[in-house]
């Protein structure tokens, strides 16, 4: 018997796969050969190990894909941790807030006009800066071009669990088990 969890995050896929028009049916064209999929599983947690959430994606099977043949090249947006690391030390040094949003399915948005088999990207993105007014005005920007949620404030992302003291001035940042410390020093200029 199914875990209606994981039926359910299946059901909501597959609505999301429908709704971004994401596939047209084609007829296997003669010496091709169709690559498999297969259904990945995750469970979402809170930053405190809580379950969030149960995900699921229906992926092409891409180590049965060969170059030249299936794909001339391939790509994958990904954010170095060196980047995070830098982004949380600029907000501590200039005193911004730092927000998150999730992007809902966003590999779907991408228009393209080959035949690409690709696992899914992390669709999760970080916004911070000087100007709160900006910030919203971008927010909204970006729920009319895509379905979001906005998260709030920062508080997990990445395996990164960024904690603010009362007055926002420092974060600690912990990342499985081990702790470290973005610092803002109070005589920095």
């Amino acid at each position: 018997m199914f875990d209606p969890n994981r039926v359910e995050a299946m059901n909501n896929e597959i609505e999301a796969l429908n709704r971004n028009n994401t596939w047209t049916i084609y007829d296997l064209l003669v010496g091709r050969k169709p690559i498999g999929s297969k259904w990945i599983w995750k469970i979402k947690h809170k930053a405190l190990g809580k379950i969030k959430r149960y995900k699921t994606r229906l992926v092409a099977k891409g180590f049965s894909q060969r170059k030249g043949f299936d794909y001339e090249e391939t790509f994958s947006l990904v954010v170095k941790m060196v980047t995070v690391r830098c982004l949380i030390g600029l907000t501590v040094v200039n005193n911004w807030p730092l927000y998150q949003l999730d992007v809902n399915n966003a590999f779907l948005y991408g228009d393209l006009v080959e035949n690409v088999y690709m696992t899914l990207p992390d669709d999760n993105i970080v916004i911070t800066g000087n100007d709160d007014v900006g910030i919203k005005e971008f927010k909204l920007f970006l729920s009319t071009k895509f379905l979001i949620k906005d998260l709030g404030v920062l508080k997990y992302f990445l395996r990164i669990e960024v904690i603010e003291n009362d007055l926002g001035r420092k974060r600690h940042v912990s990342k499985k088990g081990k702790k470290s410390q973005a610092h803002q020093r109070e005589d920095v200029n």
